[in-house]
């Protein structure tokens, strides 16, 4: 069993190392599938994604970060998920100064 929680999480972030920056939501969506969670602020957005099993009572998040539809970075963390149900009872509000830097555009002079 601890194999294949393993084996899992491996799974887990391979399918998040595929993603590069500047990727639509629909090629995000065809890799990892719909998210848990996602939260808004103006142009910005997040969609977080949670696995179990990353050791006893811990569970791995990923944060996609999104601007003008456009993935801009991700981020990880691990929280303490005891309790009945999944880890996404657990997700944690968004704090949008953690953000990954974005370039606008660039413009020639």
């Amino acid at each position: 069993m601890l194999f294949a929680l393993l084996l899992f999480g491996c799974a887990f972030d391979q399918k998040f190392n595929t993603i590069q920056t500047g990727d639509s939501k629909e090629k995000v969506i065809g890799i990892l599938g719909e998210p848990e969670d996602r939260q808004f602020q103006g142009k910005d957005e997040a969609w977080q994604y949670c696995k179990t099993g990353t050791g006893f009572g811990k569970c791995g998040y990923k944060t996609i970060w999104y601007y003008e539809d456009r993935v801009t970075g991700i981020t990880s963390y691990s929280k303490n998920c005891f309790g009945p149900g999944s880890c996404g009872a657990y997700f944690k509000t968004i704090k949008w100064e953690e953000a990954p830097n974005r370039t606008i555009g660039i413009r020639q002079r």
